[in-house]
């Protein structure tokens, strides 16, 4: 009896969503789907060697931060000390749903360079900018999408910990090699990309214009069916 009761306790308690039956399958199978592209498109970066590496070192800190946070992750899941004990559910299920919009978005980015993609920096001869989808919201929507699908990782491991380290560590890498390739986009395609990105922040400050509306219009409308509920409920008594 001791032991089972001290088994149902683990279970119910000790043991992060991620390792238990039933939803370690969706937790594994995403991250499953997120590596095999990750492989795939190495393999296909590496056989796109044209052009002149431009940064060398970049791209071995990427590296080391995504596994070592991933490797940090897991390990720190199973922390009693910072496990999030409250709400385990809706954050896995959050966690999830960024995993999968975060490998949605960096696919779908990949896709829309086609043959310029490659995991490394490089510089080309009749390199154009590209402005067509997730290009047209986002200067760099595939490392976006990277940063997404670690922090739901992190959420989905429902540990404080675990949802910092793999918060900070991509995205503190990823924006570094963003710094470095914005200088060699900068470099090489000069005025055209500048547009361009003057172009994607001017769409966001009136996507959120847009936004604010909305729910300053949402508010509004709120405000007066709870008046006029208000009235009714009024005469009514």
């Amino acid at each position: 009896m001791t032991s089972i009761c001290r088994s149902t306790t683990y279970e119910g308690v000790g043991t992060p969503l991620f390792e238990r039956s039933g939803p370690d399958i969706a937790f594994w199978a995403l991250f499953g789907v997120f590596a095999l592209g990750e492989a795939v498109t190495r393999i296909r970066s590496l056989a796109r060697r044209d052009g002149r590496k431009a940064a060398r070192g970049n791209q071995v800190v990427v590296v080391l931060a995504v596994v070592g946070s991933i490797l940090g992750g897991l390990g720190l899941a199973s922390w009693d000390a910072t496990a999030i004990t409250t709400g385990q559910w809706p954050l896995f299920v959050v966690g999830l749903i960024s995993m999968v919009a975060g490998i949605v978005l960096r696919q779908w980015s990949i896709a829309t360079l086609g043959r310029s993609f490659t995991s490394d920096i490089r510089l080309r001869t009749q390199q154009t900018v590209v402005d067509s989808g997730p290009y047209h919201w986002l200067r760099h929507p595939s490392y976006s999408g990277l940063i997404m699908f670690f922090i739901g990782f992190g959420f989905a491991m429902t540990n404080w910990m675990a949802l910092i380290v793999l918060a900070t560590v991509p995205t503190s890498a990823l924006i570094a090699r963003v710094l470095e390739e914005e200088k060699v986009l900068i470099g090489v395609l000069g005025d055209d990309y500048r547009t361009v990105s003057a172009a994607v922040e001017q769409t966001l400050r009136e996507e959120e214009g847009a936004l604010k509306s909305l729910k300053q219009s949402v508010n509004r409308l709120e405000h007066e069916m709870m008046r006029r509920l208000w009235r009714l409920s009024w005469r009514e008594a």
